[in-house]
């Protein structure tokens, strides 16, 4: 995907957590066991480069790694002669979010309201009445729910739900209740219950990171009804889910599940 991308289509995350990243090293035997952990919800990009290190094996020099959410084992260092004394220092720098050239803009998500529901869609806005329900609109894992406020890195600082996709995308679920139904680091599939509209319009918007710059919103479609809807243009439509829409990215396991009514 082209890189040419005009400053006033980036944006930056609505709010950050301090110190989102830490470098432990745990000591056993002979070894050093050096543990990325990473407090966010959304993934890191880490470097970690050595400027001095003595009588340790391998010579790490520079490194890259990707932080998922928790505690990420990075490498592991061998003291090489135990009646010598070892030593080493090292910098870290990090970025939010990874960038990802498979980022697939023509996928079809499915309307996140439940099925039979009479609304109308425009520009990424739907109509909806306070306390419906809203269903996730793809598979994907929850970066950050509308009762973290303030304490997630998140998109968007109002009260919103943000998932991440298998390609680096992010749906964004904007004004919800903080009473969701789903929590961080937690799988969702397509037609799964997230939690309840807090106003009487529901906006569902799409991200993708940019290489080393930030967010810009992109373009996408919804199906419904066997039909392809731009997310920005205009429908008055009822809302019928399609069972090929919904299992599109499941594994075996989970279309067994599905099949049984048994996946969430």
């Amino acid at each position: 995907m082209s890189q040419e991308v005009k400053q006033e289509q980036i944006i930056a995350f609505g709010s950050r957590i301090n110190n989102p990243v830490q470098l432990e090293v745990l000591s056993s035997n002979n070894r050093l066991k050096f543990v990325g952990i990473n407090h966010s919800g959304y993934p890191y990009e880490l470097e970690v480069k050595f400027k001095k290190m003595y009588n340790l094996s391998p010579n790490i020099g520079t490194r890259q790694f990707v932080l998922s959410s928790g505690e990420n084992s990075l490498f592991t260092l061998t003291i090489k002669d135990e009646d010598d004394p070892h030593d080493y220092s090292y910098s870290v720098s990090y970025t939010i979010g990874v960038y990802n050239e498979s980022t697939n803009s023509n996928f079809p998500y499915i309307i996140p309201l439940s099925n039979g529901t009479l609304t109308s869609l425009s520009e990424h806005n739907f109509k909806v009445a306070i306390g419906d329900t809203i269903f996730a609109a793809r598979k994907g894992t929850v970066a950050v729910t509308s009762k973290d406020n303030g304490l997630s890195d998140r998109i968007i600082t109002s009260r919103s739900l943000e998932i991440l996709h298998s390609d680096g995308t992010v749906a964004v679920y904007e004004s919800l209740y903080d009473n969701c139904f789903v929590s961080q680091n937690q799988t969702v599939y397509p037609g799964q219950p997230l939690g309840l509209a807090l106003k009487e319009h529901f906006t569902f918007r799409v991200f993708e990171f940019v290489k080393n710059i930030g967010l810009r919103a992109v373009d996408f479609t919804f199906t419904n009804d066997g039909k392809l809807l731009n997310s920005k243009e205009a429908h008055q439509l009822q809302v019928n889910h399609s069972n090929n829409t919904m299992t599109k990215e499941l594994s075996k396991r989970e279309l067994k599940k599905f099949s049984k009514k048994e996946l969430y």
